[in-house]
């Protein structure tokens, strides 16, 4: 009775969140390519966080793949959008019943100094 109560306990157990860095929800356009390619296609951001991105894209990702990313956080064409080189780290398996757009998550690899005090300049800014 005891051993049945315990697995009983351990069926409810609670999953801590793994992530090292906050993330905030957007709805932010992205222009990217992948890093062998110059084509570029568009998608958009879903979340973001000083680690990497949730984005819905036209084309299936597979995990590895490697994508160089620039986020458009402000509708003036003049401003310098923020970019990274990124890796596909996870996609969702849900999305490929509608093949429309598919997520999935980014690992940020490479990012400048600038481009990174930018994107925590707008982390600060949604956490307000």
């Amino acid at each position: 009775m005891k051993e049945e109560k315990e697995s009983k306990l351990q069926v409810g157990a609670v999953h801590h969140e793994r992530r090292k860095h906050p993330r905030f929800a957007v709805d932010l356009p992205i222009e990217y390519s992948h890093v062998s390619s110059p084509f570029i296609q568009v998608g958009r951001a879903i979340n973001v966080s000083e680690g990497g991105l949730l984005v819905s894209l036209p084309e299936k990702m597979v995990i590895g793949r490697r994508l160089k990313v620039k986020l458009l956080t402000d509708p003036d064409p003049g401003s310098k959008p923020i970019e990274a080189v990124t890796e596909v780290v996870w996609v969702d398996a849900h999305t490929e019943r509608r093949q429309e757009h598919f997520r999935c998550g980014l690992k940020l690899v490479e990012t400048s100094p600038e481009d990174l005090r930018r994107l925590k300049h707008l982390l600060k800014d949604l956490s307000s």
